[in-house]
């Protein structure tokens, strides 16, 4: 499994993903942690007039990628 990523140090979505997928909204689901629980998230990211991002969370510290699906290991 991947390694915890802490939100002052990179986020799941950045400006220079959204230009290089051409997209002004894109949308991801991460793990979160807040200091005491670990759980789903959805993470917001909008480049219209300016980068603009939020977990759907107040308190995450740190996050990492999903693991992939049953499905996607095939």
């Amino acid at each position: 499994m991947n390694e915890w990523i802490s939100v002052d140090d990179r986020l799941p979505i950045t400006e220079s993903d959204m230009i290089k997928n051409n997209s002004p909204y894109m949308t991801v689901d991460v793990l979160c942690f807040d200091g005491k629980l670990v759980y789903v998230v959805e993470f917001r990211a909008v480049n219209t007039n300016e980068f603009w991002s939020e977990f759907d969370s107040q308190d995450v510290s740190k996050w990492m990628p999903l693991p992939p699906t049953p499905e996607e290991l095939k």
